[in-house]
């Protein structure tokens, strides 16, 4: 048989690694969708709500347990099922003690232009119980590390619902910016986007330091002796100048507010190597 392309062989082998992984973090874990969840999870999809939400289309228990299977061997999906572990276990699910089912969080490489780089990304708190404790924050947080980490991706899309205000806000605070907006579906496309070398492992974050010395040119000792902008990694050197640029030409408020973009960018990367930092991977099957 001819070889597949290299792009879809590597998330071939993606998938096989997520099969079995588990991700721990502070309050939620994250483990692989599998069939003991189906039941759980059809009862989630017969709330209307949950299904305008997520534009999911109701279907029977027989045709969840046949989607799951698909999902398992999807080479272009990555699902994981939210465990929170404040609570027991969801009876029927297996006697783990890692927590009672919650939601889901996934993942779609469906982007024809760039099919291995750019993951559309949703997520779901099923349980009331569950929902208000940072939990999705936090999955989304390991999601995502974990897809730029291990996975390659470097660019997640979310499509949200014009009335899922509580989703919109969400992934706003994570730096999500919205690029499109669809009246048909109302919804709105948002994005978020990372270069590649903020993952290295001696964390070389682009830390932009707005006007270090007052004097708004750029040179944080003045008249050349410094400066502004401190950087780690020559990939980050373009943008970072381009932000000097800007602040240099004025207005003012123009320039302070490049320089807060790229400062935020940063700190957006802090906070998912942190998140990623402090998950702990483990086997689902032991």
């Amino acid at each position: 048989a001819p070889r597949p392309p290299p792009q879809t062989l590597a998330v071939v082998i993606i998938m096989r690694a997520n099969a079995n992984l588990t991700l721990w973090g502070a309050t939620v874990v994250l483990v692989p969708y599998r069939a003991q969840h189906v039941p759980v999870y059809h009862g989630w999809m017969q709330d209307a709500a949950l299904l305008e939400s997520t534009a999911s289309e109701p279907l029977s228990l027989q045709e969840e347990f046949e989607m799951q299977k698909d999902w398992a061997l999807d080479e272009k999906k990555c699902t994981f099922i939210l465990l929170d572990p404040a609570l027991p276990d969801t009876p029927g699910t297996g006697d783990k003690g890692m927590g009672a089912m919650a939601g889901d969080v996934n993942l779609f490489w469906n982007d024809h232009d760039d099919e291995h780089g750019t993951a559309e990304i949703e997520i779901m708190v099923a349980e009331n119980a569950s929902r208000r404790k940072g939990m999705a924050r936090e999955a989304l947080m390991i999601m995502m590390a974990y897809a730029q980490g291990d996975l390659g991706v470097k660019r997640f899309r979310a499509k949200i619902g014009f009335d899922n205000v509580s989703s919109l806000k969400l992934f706003g605070r994570l730096g999500y910016r919205e690029v499109s907006r669809s009246e048909v579906f109302r919804e709105a496309t948002l994005e978020l986007s990372f270069d590649r070398s903020y993952t290295s492992g001696s964390a070389n974050y682009a830390i932009v330091v707005a006007d270090a010395d007052g004097e708004g040119n750029g040179n944080g000792g003045g008249g050349g002796g410094g400066s502004d902008v401190e950087f780690g990694g020559t990939a980050h050197a373009a943008r970072v100048a381009a932000a000097v640029a800007v602040y240099q030409a004025g207005p003012q408020g123009e320039g302070e507010e490049a320089i807060a973009i790229y400062r935020a960018a940063a700190e957006d990367w802090a906070m998912l190597r942190g998140a990623w930092g402090s998950a702990v991977r483990g086997a689902y099957d032991k």
